[in-house]
Formats: structure tokens, sequence, C-alpha cells
């Protein structure tokens, strides 16, 4: 059996060289056919003929290539990186001797073969790459796909000058957050409470690959790198470690998108502050007063208060509303900051917490999407604003109250 799957990983190494080829060409005197097999693993079907792939980097590929000979005999070949998945063994390639490492690299071969590097400062630890003049024109839309009771999406943002997106779920008294950048000049680090927690990282394999586990406190923090250099950096605070891994586990491109939304009407005075649309989530910020205003579109569910709501009609769905514990005051707003030696004002923001604005959420029966606006504007006037949510609205200034 030993030889046997040696083999066939062997042959799958080939399937690397045909992937841009059509759906049936020839090859030779044989036939090349796309997509014509299931695979099962132990009795069980992981792969369904007619179906593709989903390629670390969120491109759709073939799942199988069938090549049949010019006397009729057939051979299947598999995308290496899928059968690592489903035998759960790592794979990886590097680059420097042109080899492809199945299992357990050698020493030298997975130094070689990352293009991020760790380094250790007594309590620091720090993930860095230093690659320049990389050109990046779309953001990751890697993201955590895990369910469990009470954690939804709380927000995503994406740092253009870094090639960074960031991810951040909440549920039940803890946070999860995933970080992940292209190999750029970005860098992550975190300084623990002790240097127990560096010397105690542990080596755990997720997603096939060897990922790096700390431990501080409540706070968990899960590190690696995919075959193409992407660095995932995971972090939760009050949750178990076997959450976090089911988490990391569940990664992987989100392939959907959001159509474009906007705030037909917002109260006057208020000025959009940041803006954020990856695959199918968008998120926006306003500021009034010094205070900021947050709605969100997406295909994800969100987090929400837990506590209790009260019914919400918003036009023809069916919403629910909930009251600030604390309502926090614009009043409470921080002193502008002067402009410095520059001479350039920067606009700052106080985002109350969830317990200090009114949360109003819904979901439109008709896409799916679920849509999230917390403000500390009262419920009147927030369901103004969710009844002129448009789904497709020009860009430019929005309607502004008179």
């Amino acid at each position: 059996m030993k030889t046997r799957r040696s083999a066939f990983l062997s042959g799958c190494l080939t399937t690397l060289l045909l992937l841009t080829l059509g759906t049936s060409v020839l090859a030779a005197s044989g036939q090349i056919s796309f997509n014509v097999c299931s695979v099962a693993v132990d009795g069980e079907t992981e792969i369904t003929a007619g179906s593709t792939v989903t390629a670390s980097n969120g491109q759709q590929i073939p799942s199988s290539i069938l090549y049949t000979d010019a006397a009729g005999g057939g051979t299947n070949y598999l995308p290496l990186r899928t059968i690592s998945q489903l035998l759960g063994v790592e794979v990886g390639y590097d680059a420097a001797t042109k080899t492809a490492y199945i299992g357990q690299w050698p020493e030298t071969a997975a130094t070689a073969g990352k293009r991020w590097q760790k380094e250790v400062d007594g309590r620091t630890v720090t993930y860095f790459c230093e690659e320049e003049g990389h050109i990046y024109t779309t953001p990751l839309t890697y993201r955590p796909t895990w369910q469990a009771d009470g954690w939804g999406l709380d927000e995503m943002s994406h740092d253009v000058r870094n090639y960074t997106t960031s991810w951040q779920y909440s549920g039940p008294e803890g946070t999860v957050t995933m970080q992940c950048a292209y190999p750029s000049t970005a860098g992550f680090g975190r300084q623990m409470n002790s240097t127990e927690a560096i010397e105690n990282c542990q080596t755990v394999t997720v997603q096939g690959r060897s990922a790096d586990y700390y431990q501080d406190g409540n706070f968990h923090l899960l590190v690696w790198e995919n075959p193409e250099g992407i660095l995932f950096y995971l972090s939760g605070k009050n949750v178990t470690r076997d959450l976090l891994i089911d988490a990391a586990e569940s990664v992987e491109p989100c392939t959907a998108t959001v159509g474009t939304y906007s705030l037909g009407w917002l109260p006057q005075g208020y000025s959009r502050m940041e803006r954020y649309v990856i695959a199918d989530t968008q998120q926006e910020y306003w500021v009034r007063d010094g205070v900021a205003l947050s709605w969100m579109a997406s295909g994800s569910e969100l987090s929400l208060p837990d506590w209790e709501s009260s019914a919400a009609d918003i036009r023809d769905m069916e919403g629910q509303f909930w009251e600030a514990e604390e309502l926090h005051s614009s009043d409470d707003k921080e002193e502008d900051p002067d402009t410095g030696d520059t001479g350039v004002t920067i606009t700052t923001a106080v985002i109350p917490g969830e317990q200090g604005m009114n949360t109003l959420a819904w979901q439109d029966p008709d896409t799916g999407l679920y849509f999230r606006l917390q403000s500390i504007l009262d419920k009147d006037i927030m369901l103004h604003i969710a009844e002129q949510v448009a789904s497709v609205q020009p860009s430019g200034q929005l309607g502004r109250a008179s």
C-alpha cells in the first residue's frame, strides 16, 4: 500500500503542468479530460465528479485530470495539494532545489522554503518577510469559515500599504482575529507576558502545514505560512486551543462577492471615514462630532449583542434592535488634535464599544445578506437609515437630510 501511494503521489505532480489546458484536449497521441472522477477516502466521498477545487490563491482549478492514451487506457491525476489535504500530510515546494516535499521537510528545506522568518527578542516574537518590490492589486479573501454557537463576524479591514487583511469574530466572552498578508515588508509581532510563553511554543499542523502555537494566559496565537508565502496570524482571547485550531483549519478563500450597497440617507453632518469591501463583506465608518457610526453588509452571520432585543420592521424585512446598555455621549469625545509641525490635521473618531451603541440588524430574505447598523442615534432615525439602504448606488456623495 505504501509503495502504491508513493507512486500515485508522484504521478500527481504532473498535474501542475496541465492546469492551463482546456476541458478536453489532445496530448501527444492521447486525450486529456477534466473533472471526470470522484475521490473517496476511507469510503467517504471527498471530491465529486464534475466539481472543481479552490486553489490557495482563490482560483477554481480542475479536481482531476484523466489522460486516455492511444490504446484507450486511462490514468487519473489529482492536484498534489488536494491529495495532501485529503491524507492529512504536509506538502511544500522548495524553489531553490526545485523539490516538492510530502510529509516532513528536511530542516534545511523547511527554512529555505519559507518566506517569512521568526525572530525572538526576550518576550517579543516577530514574523517578518522583508520582500520589497511586490505589487498586489487585490486584497486577500482568506477567512475562517468555521461555525460555532454564538459567534459572528464583528469587523474587517484591509491595509493597502502592507497588503494585509484582517477579520475579527466575537463570541461568548471571547474574540478571534485573523490577519493574513502577502509576502511583503509587513511584520507581525507580540510581546508576551513572560519568556515561558515563547519558550513553550508548540509545533502543530494546520491544513497540512507546520504552524507555531503559543499560549500566554488567556491569549492564544497560531502562525503559519501557505505554499504561496501568504502568512496567517490567528489570535484568540478567552478561547480554547481547540476552538482556535478549528478556526484555523477552516480558513479558505471566499469566492462570493457582495453587490454595491450604499447608505441612501444619513443625518446632516456625517462624513465617511473608512470603507472596506472584501469578497462578500462591506463595512463603512461614518463620523459626526467625533463619534463614529458603523454599518456592515455580509454573506456571513454578524456579531450581535447578547442582551434582549426588540422587533424592528424594515420595509418588508424583520429586524432586531438592541438598545445600548449605557449610550455613549458625543460630549465624551477627546479634544481635537493640533496640527503639530506638519500643519496637517488628523481626523480621529471614537468608536464606542457594543455596550455604548444602539444596534439594528436584519437579513434580506432575497439575497440572504446580513446587515448591521451601530450608532448612538435613536431607534427611529436608525430605522430610517436602514430603510434607505440601496443595493445599487452611483459613486459619489450620498444624500443628506436638509
